[in-house]
């Protein structure tokens, strides 16, 4: 009897399914590999299907109904039962592997059947997976999340669900009896998040019969399978980029032993990552960058080069001087404590004669390089036509001359002279032209006394009011487009990674310098000294009919703030110079979390800062903000409420207004700690 068949069904799942017959051809034999085709029409996905037949792969098309995968798969694994000890039902997003007692991802064909072995006791049962590590979209990480699914051992008539769950989520146990399941270690490498469109059309291509329709009330009405994909319909990409958690698994090494081809990853990228997990590199680099002296940054180089600022350390983050929890919800109990941070280099990297595909991917002689942190969420999904079918215009490819992008419907666009590149992987983010954007145009400022044009994102009103604030007007402004390539004079990078949002001295002493300059032009004097942040303007300029955290009583705090002498700003209206003067020349700043909240940072230290705090998802990141900047903080947890259909990341609140006002007469009467 042979060990482990694997059975899947699928439908257009194109380049996912490659990766999949793949990985699991190099862990079983082609003719162990059963895949059940849902009528798919799409052209790559049928030549893999043809390649994989060719390979000795079972290949049976013309499946029909794929709201019976349950029942077909049961079908199929009752007849394979006679010829296999363990039969494993995966979905194409699913890789298959084991949890070893060090919780390291193994998946050698020895390690997967030692496992089944062990848990299963040579018993005819339902094995338990309940171990997955689910990808970080444009990443070579995964986090861990717990799973229901199932494997047969030697059953002849399984009975399986949909989703091979044989669970049921609201009375959560098990739809058999107890005593037909045993756990085991095997874990499923998840590759749900793909690119921000695939998602969406992998999802609409899976509700569309199940659905009336795709409107809010379609999804607030219905209960049924899928119920989970309604999410990606109410939030925007940047939201969905931002929504995952702290990576806990490097799956390089996965992927490079069988064959290099890990989905939504590049494999250029997935080379270099699998060295440099462990050696705190923080810049992609495929060539070797040699380090120059500061006083020749103004000679325009003959090879790429890097220049130093700071390199990475640690500090020490102090915790809130408070936390208001009145009904205990426990949200900051983890932040009590002084914490350890990891703070990462400062590097800018100059590269002569080269090409720019996306945001910052940059292509000379032969080599790619990019500043995109190596664990970060956003490893730049233009840089492979396989990530984005409306970037299919692109084919980026290894010649003699190195790589070069074939686009198909214009040349490049040529830059002449020395173009700084300084957009954020979160380009319209308020807070990522913050902390990343403003301080890396500091630093090039303050390397280069040349003339240098900046290359950035700036189509939103605001980021050009920014820009125009730091005097880059229109004719040293390059609009970058993503979706186009450009052929650079000279390229110059500042490498600013920051995902843990603690700052480095670099760019506190280039927002403190931007402070001070428009405090020395305000003519003002009678500016408040106690603000509240408001979200009603962001909320009212929401482009989603569906709101995202919002503050469901913050209208009546106002009106208590507002009695007490608080004065209420709103950023959005107020305008970029308005801003920096109203929170520079506060003592006392309170606000909910935020994008508005981050103006914080033109705050002088010292300065109170009440955050009024509802999620764990952004709690980390703002604690280290506010400690970074030298501000005493303290926090306030409100409730975060269970909106039907709504991303939890971003759950609307309610704050309990007795309790919190109570605190914050205290630190009134405090003159503010």
């Amino acid at each position: 009897m042979n060990s482990l068949a694997i059975v899947m069904m699928q439908r257009n799942e194109g380049e996912l399914l490659s990766s999949w017959i793949k990985y699991h051809q190099d862990i079983v034999a082609p003719e162990d590999i059963h895949i059940l085709d849902n009528n798919s029409d799409d052209i790559s996905t049928l030549f893999y299907l043809s390649e994989a037949k060719k390979a000795g792969c079972n290949v049976t098309y013309g499946i029909e109904d794929f709201e019976k995968k349950g029942r077909i798969v049961s079908e199929l694994i009752g007849n394979l039962t006679e010829t296999y000890k363990y039969v494993a039902p995966l979905d194409c997003d699913e890789f298959i592997g084991v949890l070893d007692n060090s919780f390291q991802f193994q998946n050698d064909i020895e390690s997967i059947i030692s496992e089944l072995d062990r848990s299963s006791g040579e018993l005819e049962i339902y094995l338990r997976v309940q171990e997955s590590i689910w990808n970080i979209p444009f990443s070579t990480k995964g986090y861990h999340l717990p799973i229901k699914k199932i494997i047969v051992s030697r059953m002849r008539n399984p009975r399986l669900d949909l989703g091979f769950h044989l669970y049921d989520w609201y009375t959560n146990g098990p739809t058999v009896p107890p005593e037909t399941i045993r756990t085991s270690r095997i874990c499923y490498l998840h590759y749900h998040n793909g690119p921000f469109e695939r998602v969406i059309t992998s999802a609409r291509r899976k509700l569309a019969q199940r659905l009336d329709g795709f409107t809010k009330k379609d999804f607030e009405n219905y209960k049924g399978a899928g119920k989970h994909l309604l999410r990606y319909f109410t939030i925007s990409e940047q939201e969905y980029m931002e929504s995952f958690p702290q990576a806990t698994h490097d799956l390089s090494a996965a992927f490079l032993n069988k064959g290099g081809d890990m989905p939504f990853v590049a494999r250029d990228i997935l080379l270099r990552t699998a060295k440099t997990w462990s050696d705190n590199n923080h810049a992609l680099q495929l060539a070797k960058w040699t380090e120059i002296p500061k006083a020749e940054v103004n000679e325009t180089p003959q090879g790429p080069t890097i220049v130093h600022l700071a390199e990475a350390g640690t500090a020490t983050r102090k915790p809130p001087f408070a936390v208001h929890d009145p009904e205990e919800l426990g949200l900051c109990d983890n932040l009590r404590n002084p914490i350890e941070v990891k703070v990462s280099s400062r590097e800018v990297l100059v590269l002569p004669r080269s090409r720019l595909f996306g945001q910052r991917m940059l292509a000379s002689n032969g080599h790619l390089y990019s500043d995109f942190e190596l664990n970060s969420n956003h490893i730049d999904r233009y840089i492979n036509n396989r990530f984005d079918v409306r970037q299919s215009e692109y084919q980026l490819s290894a010649g003699a001359d190195g790589y070069w992008s074939n686009k198909l419907q214009s040349d490049p666009i040529k830059i002449e002279g020395r173009t700084a590149l300084v957009s954020s992987s979160e380009p319209v983010n308020y807070g990522a032209w913050l902390i990343r954007v403003i301080p890396k145009i500091e630093a090039v400022r303050r390397l280069f006394k040349s003339d240098v044009r900046f290359a950035v994102f700036a189509e939103r009103d605001w980021q050009r009011e920014i820009l125009s604030h730091l005097g880059i007007g229109e004719d040293r402004l390059i609009r970058q487009h993503f979706g186009k390539t450009y052929e650079l004079e000279q390229a110059v990078v500042p490498n600013w990674p920051n995902r843990h949002k603690y700052l480095d001295t670099h760019t506190l002493q280039a927002l403190g310098h931007i402070r001070d300059e428009a405090l020395a032009s305000d003519t003002r004097t009678d500016r408040a000294k106690a603000i509240y942040v408001s979200r009603r303007s962001w909320g009212a300029a929401a482009p989603s009919a569906i709101k995202r955290r919002e503050f469901l009583n913050g209208e009546e705090f106002e009106i208590a703030l507002a009695s007490r002498g608080i004065k209420i700003v709103e950023p959005e209206k107020d305008g970029f110079e308005e801003t920096i003067r109203n929170f520079a020349s506060a003592e006392l700043v309170i606000g909910p979390q935020g994008s508005g909240l981050f103006n914080c940072v033109f705050c002088f230290p010292g300065t109170t800062v009440i955050d009024i705090e509802h999620l764990p998802n952004f709690l980390e990141g703002h604690s280290n903000l506010f400690a970074s900047c030298n501000l005493n903080y303290a926090l306030i947890v409100a409730r975060a409420i269970d909106d039907a259909g709504a991303d939890p990341v971003h759950r609307s609140f309610s704050l309990n207004i007795p309790a919190a006002l109570a605190f914050i007469d205290g630190i009134l009467e405090g003159r503010y700690r």
